[in-house]
């Protein structure tokens, strides 16, 4: 779900004609992103930057509640995929992360996202700095 922070929920922006902050259309995005491995620009910390396509509904009605009728929308809109906090956050301020770091990104608590950078690196070394990315939603997951 989106974040409400900037340009969130409650400052939804518009895209070729349709308004509302972004979420990301499950689906696999093949080579769609790219690893930074920096400490320094955008964010100042390692994250994946959207390099190709992905779909992403619109949600514009500033509910905090996304419509899975609405239009998608497939293109790079800066769907990046990155840490959701600051070092040393700890899980009561999980929500709260949730709902002020994304418009539209993908990512986790700082905590959990630095685990997975020694294997990005790793993957990055051997493979190439682009990833695939595969988002299901619950649903997908119960029989």
């Amino acid at each position: 779900m989106p974040g409400t922070w900037g340009r969130g929920v409650y400052n939804p922006i518009t895209v070729l004609g349709i308004t509302g902050t972004a979420a990301l259309k499950a689906g696999q995005y093949l080579d769609a992103y790219r690893f930074v491995d920096t400490y320094q620009g955008w964010l100042n910390y390692p994250y994946f930057h959207q390099v190709r396509p992905v779909t992403v509904f619109r949600d514009g009605d500033r509910d905090n509640t996304l419509e899975w009728d609405n239009p998608v929308q497939s293109g790079l809109f800066g769907i990046n995929i990155h840490r959701m906090s600051n070092n040393g956050i700890d899980s009561q301020v999980l929500n709260y992360v949730w709902a002020t770091w994304s418009m539209g990104c993908q990512g986790a608590p700082e905590p959990t996202f630095a685990q997975l950078l020694p294997l990005a690196r790793a993957c990055a070394r051997f493979h190439g700095d682009l990833f695939d990315y595969t988002l299901l939603y619950e649903a997908d997951l119960k029989g």
